[in-house]
């Protein structure tokens, strides 16, 4: 179990034990395979459960095939076709959060997103930390009370 992992605690016998939670399921849409394929790797290395898709078509057929609760789209440069890809994900799998990563000088841009249903929006250059926490709280998000 990865030292960043999530674990929850229960008491046995008067002791209380780590016990690991099931890893957060992410799912990572982006145009640049490479970098989505490098942000999958830390991701699993944090504990979390994440594959890449390389566009909004694959990413459909994914989403079809596991249940993802957290979805992290790179936005690009064209900003109607990512919209496009959102509101997709957001109609088809409203339970699933959607999380932007959002270029300098797409505060515009990520305002719309915000707009369409996104959950969170967070700026390039990536804190992997500052990904980490945002996944944690659209899952949290979506846990039952």
């Amino acid at each position: 179990m990865s030292c960043h992992q999530l674990v929850a605690l229960r008491q046995c016998d008067g002791d209380t034990l780590p016990v690991p939670m099931k890893p957060i399921h992410v799912l990572i849409v982006a145009q640049e395979n490479e970098f989505a394929d490098v942000l999958k790797d830390h991701l699993n290395s944090w504990g979390f459960a994440a594959n890449s898709a390389e566009g909004a078509d694959e990413a459909m057929e994914m989403l079809g095939h596991t249940r993802y609760g957290v979805v992290v789209l790179g936005i690009e440069n064209n900003e109607q076709a990512w919209l496009q890809t959102l509101d997709r994900i957001r109609e088809s799998h409203p339970s699933a959060k959607v999380i932007l990563l959002a270029g300098k000088g797409a505060a515009l841009t990520a305002l719309a997103g915000i707009r369409h249903g996104a959950f969170d929006v967070i700026s390039h250059p990536i804190e992997l930390g500052v990904l980490c926490e945002a996944i944690r709280r659209a899952h949290r998000h979506n846990m039952p009370e």
